[in-house]
Formats: C-alpha cells, structure tokens, sequence
C-alpha cells in the first residue's frame, strides 16, 4: 500500500527560504552587543570580538560553497561593512572560532525536552588520505598511508546526525561505540539503537540495559544469541 505524503509543503518551503537568509544574517548589528557580552559573561582569558551569529553564517559560506578561509575572509568584511561594524575577522580568527562552534554543536547540545523516542543508528567507514591504489602498495612496497575513520550515529527516522567522531585506522570502531552512546544519551531520547555485527560485544549489551535503550545489533555467526544475553 503507498503511503501518504504528509509534509507540510509550505512549512518546507519556507525552511528552504531561511537557509538563504542566514548566509546574510544583515539584521544582527542590533544584537551585536548583547550577544557579545552574554558570551563573555565569566569567560576566562581574551574576550570574543564576534558572536557566534556571525561565525556561523561565515561557516555556511565556508562549507556550502566549499571555499578557502581567506575568500570567507573576504566575505565577512562585506557583511560587516554593510551592517556599519568596523571590526573585521581575520582567517587564523575564524579557523580557531569554527572548530570551538563545531566542538559546541556535536558535544554540548541542550537538553531535548518531550522528544519523540529515536531510533539511532550506529556505523563507520574509512576514508583514504592518498588516492595511489592497492596496485601501486603492491608494486612497489610503499609503506600504506593508511585512512581516517569515521563514524557516526544518526537519527534513522530525520536522517540528523546524532554525534560522529573522526579518528585513525588505529583507532578501533568498536572503540567509539559506547562513548557516542554516553553522549547521545545524555541529552537525546534514544529508545532503540541499530549496530551491525562490529556492535556485537557485551559491554555494548550492558551499557545499552544500563540507559534503558533497546538493542537492534546484529548477532555474528561464531556467536550463539543465548551467550550475549547471559553475558549481558
């Protein structure tokens, strides 16, 4: 049977609409003040010269238009020309400012009030540094220059992304698992999580029993399903 569409079509319209006004947020000269000063309420060290606002829309630029830090640079002088600041953020500033917005997005997330219980799914792949090929490790016994992996845990009804984590080939995925699940668990409502067969460990077993979270992994062959459940 073919499922109804339910989307509110002019709801999404409109969201699509605001992703385009947040590249030119014009109207944030008016609160410039206050949210400077409420971010270095108690701060520690230099104050923030920009609020976080500004380094947002600058980081929309940076990714959706996949350009260099000096061209977004180039972009927030304009933007701060046109709303009459005179200030005007540097690349080395605005380097450091996107990796301390992107470490508060993914780790200190508010807590979500009456959330609709999630489905999470977890899983990791890898991403080579260098694109030489197997041929040429094989041919010429270079040393592998080995890949960075990552994974993530995503909401399988929304597609959002839960919390990821980018290490190295020597960093095991099964490693990752439970510290993403302390994470996610603390401020999302996660009912039920999906691992393949990496997840099928005890210790995943005790910890998702721990935080009331449903278990969807993947039992692997050499394994009987009667030994985790004794285990966990």
């Amino acid at each position: 049977m073919r499922r109804e569409k339910k989307r509110d079509w002019k709801v999404y319209e409109e969201k699509l609409v605001r992703r385009g006004e947040l590249l030119l947020p014009l109207g944030m000269a008016g609160k410039w003040k206050g949210e400077l000063s409420g971010m270095n309420e108690g701060k520690e060290g230099a104050p923030y010269a920009y609020p976080d606002q500004l380094i947002e829309c600058l980081s929309l630029w940076k990714c959706v238009c996949k350009i260099a830090y000096r061209t977004v640079e180039g972009i927030g002088r304009k933007i701060l020309e046109a709303i009459g600041i005179t200030s005007k953020p540097d690349h080395t500033t605005l380097c450091r400012r996107f990796r301390v917005l992107g470490k508060k997005f993914y780790n200190e997330r508010k807590k979500v009030e009456k959330e609709e219980a999630i489905y999470a799914v977890f899983d990791g792949s890898g991403l080579k540094v260098c694109n030489r090929g197997e041929w040429m490790h094989y041919k010429h016994k270079g040393k592998r220059k080995g890949f960075v992996r990552i994974c993530f845990m995503i909401d399988s009804k929304t597609g959002e992304i839960l919390d990821f984590s980018a290490t190295t080939e020597k960093v095991a995925e099964q490693k990752k698992i439970r510290p993403m699940i302390k994470r996610v668990a603390r401020n999302r409502n996660i009912r039920k999580l999906g691992v393949d067969g990496i997840g099928d460990d005890w210790k995943n077993y005790r910890l998702l029993k721990e935080l009331r979270i449903k278990p969807a992994i993947k039992i692997r062959a050499r394994y009987g399903a009667s030994t985790r459940c004794q285990q966990a």
